[in-house]
């Protein structure tokens, strides 16, 4: 049986996730909507682009994401460092245009044409450092379908 790269590589992720504690990463990891400190409104765009473009984030901080696609066109909105974006990136073309499994570690969601959906994610203690959102369905990414968590207080 033969195994995309992309496929082996979010195996091998959710099993290093799985020993180092449930979802953890550098960039943070999933947490209960209960938890949140606050929800930030997205809204992801048929121009290729997230409203809004950035959003503060205080080190440690609990927020929901709800993103609505306000478009016409399935969207999707993947947290994590540009190295999750990259792997994101290439799941979605090895899967031919499907997600490729990379929302298995809770730092993704799809939405189609008109839907709603929440992401609830607490950040790192140690700082906020470049982590982004993008969208990975195919040429939406190269055409500008990202942005970035800055740090706040």
């Amino acid at each position: 049986m033969t195994r995309s790269p992309a496929l082996v590589t979010s195996l091998l992720a959710l099993l290093l996730g799985a020993c180092g504690g449930a979802g953890t990463s550098s960039y943070g990891e999933p947490a209960e909507a209960s938890d949140a400190a606050r929800t930030v409104e997205i809204e992801a765009l048929d121009e290729l682009a997230f409203d809004p473009e950035t959003v503060a984030v205080a080190p440690g901080e609990v927020v929901t994401f709800r993103v609505t696609n306000v478009g016409e066109i399935e969207h999707e909105f993947v947290l994590g460092p540009e190295d999750v974006q990259s792997d994101a990136e290439a799941a979605m073309a090895d899967d031919g245009g499907g997600h490729g499994g990379h929302g298995d570690q809770g730092n993704a969601i799809v939405m189609a044409p008109g839907e709603t959906a929440e992401l609830t994610w607490r950040f790192p203690e140690e700082g906020i450092g470049d982590i982004l959102y993008g969208c990975h369905l195919p040429g939406h990414y190269a055409g500008g379908m990202r942005g970035g968590i800055v740090a706040g207080s």
